[in-house]
């Protein structure tokens, strides 16, 4: 498990934890046979920075897992005492599953911590509480909360995209009947038809070919007319012409 100095960014997380618990000196640990009394601050000094003292820290570990398991509230004082000296330690499995899995830091840290404080709960039982074992389940908790939201896929909200569509859109039942509709036409018609010009947005080509098609189906030569195209990919084998019967070649 990577553990990661003090000197790192100090998370949202661990900068709450020390505001609640302040300059609350907590703790009291045999250092250099004299009593001392630590804060939050100090005791993560002690573990974290410096030359460590094997003996001091598992005596810190040892009072504050022991005391946490003793207090009933789960967010009491002594459980935020022991997820604020856990937290430093996490912090190379969170930068993990950030830059991995591409779970933001905040949620990454939050399931670090849910991951630790539920197998500390645990624990209240009696039986004997380990950091490393509670670290290890805090981060299997986050390694699936990663893994889940990789797999996760981002979709369009097409209920969002409509209704920003039809904002400007009458409702519906304020629409005109269907036989309340009418037609205008710019410029105005003539007598011998609509004025307006006509544009053929095909290619001739296929203008050729709705043309030859409507003819077909009035002759009732669709179908004789689609078999011979032979529709599709294909070497042309020859040209189909239509003309009147009798008419000239």
């Amino acid at each position: 498990m990577a553990m990661s100095g003090l000197r790192q960014t100090v998370s949202f997380l661990e900068r709450g934890i020390e505001r609640e618990l302040a300059d609350d000196p907590l703790l009291t640990v045999d250092m250099a046979g004299e009593p001392v009394r630590l804060t939050l601050g100090a005791a993560r000094r002690a573990l974290y920075e410096g030359a460590r003292d094997s003996q001091v820290a598992e005596s810190i570990w040892l009072q504050v897992l022991r005391a946490a398991q003793k207090d009933e509230a789960t967010g009491g004082r002594w459980h935020l005492f022991a997820l604020g000296l856990a937290l430093p330690r996490m912090r190379g499995a969170v930068r993990f599953a950030v830059d991995r899995l591409r779970v933001d830091w905040p949620d990454a840290e939050s399931e670090a911590a849910t991951g630790f404080l539920e197998a500390l709960a645990d624990t209240a039982g009696g039986e004997s509480a380990e950091p490393d074992a509670l670290m290890t389940a805090a981060c299997r908790r986050l390694w699936r909360f990663g893994n889940r939201t990789a797999r996760e896929v981002p979709v369009v909200d097409i209920a969002a995209v409509a209704a920003a569509r039809t904002a400007g859109l009458p409702a519906e039942d304020e629409l005109p009947p269907e036989d309340g509709w009418a037609l205008e036409v710019t410029p105005p018609d003539r007598d011998d038809g609509l004025s307006a010009p006509i544009h053929f947005t095909l290619s001739p080509a296929t203008v050729e070919l709705v043309r030859l098609d409507a003819l077909a189906d009035r002759m009732g030569l669709k179908d004789v007319v689609y078999r011979a195209r032979r529709p599709g990919e294909g070497t042309p084998i020859g040209i189909l012409s239509l003309r009147p019967a009798g008419a000239p070649r």
